[in-house]
């Protein structure tokens, strides 16, 4: 115990704080104000990300459902130019409008954007959204068994 706290008055305090007997705050261990106010800027950061990728995947579920059910059908028929299934899935997706990744094109151009770490829960909170799994399991399926 008197090595630890050797080592924290060491780092942290000073003699007169080892002659007194004071213990240094937790605060003063954990960083700079700087370092500890950044850290109810990243929550929010994390949770208005999680926010948007909610909205985008409730919001663009039913287009997706739509899109995945006309790329499906256009996989079924016939491929005259010789374009390949997935090319023609791919088509017939995209020509749905208001799918989930439509809505947050339009929500980053309102500028509700993140980037760099707090873009995983972006897609934490659309991949959580209801039915958005499925969605994606579906195309992952179709994109593996036509490479």
């Amino acid at each position: 115990m008197t090595d630890e706290l050797d080592r924290m008055y060491s780092e942290f305090g000073d003699d007169e704080d080892r002659r007194k007997g004071r213990i240094p705050l937790i605060s003063e261990m954990a960083g700079t104000g700087e370092m500890l106010q950044a850290v109810p800027k990243a929550m929010t950061e994390s949770a208005g990300a999680t926010a948007k990728g909610l909205v985008q995947g409730t919001l663009g579920l039913p287009a997706d459902i739509i899109g995945l059910v006309t790329g499906l059908m256009n996989m079924a028929t016939v491929d005259p130019e010789g374009k390949g299934n997935l090319q023609q899935f791919a088509e017939g997706y995209n020509a749905v409008p208001f799918t989930s990744e439509k809505i947050g094109e339009f929500l980053e151009s309102l500028g509700w954007k993140y980037e760099g770490e707090t873009k995983d829960f972006e897609l934490l909170g659309e991949v959580v959204s209801p039915g958005t799994a499925l969605e994606l399991g579906i195309r992952k399926l179709i994109t593996k068994v036509n490479p």
